[in-house]
């Protein structure tokens, strides 16, 4: 169920089992908090899902932060919009009793450009990040230590809106971080596809064994 609490129009599910993690995930241009849901959880049937609506519309397409073109970004809107975000989750953390020490987000192209940006500007607010189609959105003014932070970029050789050129930018600039970085060239354009789901499902159950809420605690 959808709710506005917090700020952000979201939703969350939690887990039946007893996994600590907590999957974030963040709709493309033009989606809302369904649009990751099943995917999500598709990814790791046994983590919370929260899913918030981007609050910025172009025309009625819902998105994270502001473009003033196709691929020219709003960068004051972007930081001011990261900020937000990165508040959303403390409260959500808080609201719903999950560890942000346990959470990873799933973000496909606006969202996750918009992942790719919390992650560079507030490190200790997520563990990891799946990123479906993403570039790198903008730069901090200085390169941050993202030791121990797992990314996984999923990009489409066939990708008319996100070139490969910036993907590489992408991974080069992050290599710069320290993170451990794994990129999977897909023969597919934007969409996302089934094949995007297993190579995360893989990913995430090799680098984020399940956990019970209890031992996260410990």
């Amino acid at each position: 169920m959808t709710t506005p609490k917090l700020g952000f129009f979201h939703r969350f599910e939690r887990s039946a089992k007893n996994d600590s993690m907590t999957l974030l995930g963040l709709h493309g241009t033009g989606g809302d908090e369904n649009d990751l849901f099943e995917i999500a959880k598709a990814i790791r049937p046994a983590a919370n899902i929260l899913c918030p609506r981007g609050k910025v519309l172009e025309g009625n397409a819902n998105r994270f932060f502001r473009r003033t073109a196709l691929g020219a970004f709003d960068l004051e809107d972007l930081r001011l919009r990261t900020k937000e975000l990165k508040k959303f989750v403390s409260n959500a953390a808080k609201e719903y009793s999950f560890s942000e020490d346990a959470l990873v987000g799933v973000g496909y192209s606006n969202g996750a450009n918009m992942l790719v940006n919390l992650l560079l500007h507030y490190p200790d607010s997520i563990s990891g990040v799946i990123l479906l189609r993403p570039l790198l959105p903008s730069k901090p003014v200085n390169i941050p230590d993202l030791s121990g932070k797992k990314v996984l970029v999923l990009a489409g050789k066939k990708d008319a809106l996100i070139f490969p050129a910036k993907t590489t930018e992408l991974l080069a600039y992050l290599e710069k971080t320290r993170c451990q970085v794994q990129c999977e060239w897909l023969e597919l354009g934007h969409d996302v596809s089934l094949a995007d789901v297993d190579l995360a499902r893989v990913w995430i159950a090799g680098g984020f064994p399940e956990k019970t809420r209890q031992e996260i605690c410990l």
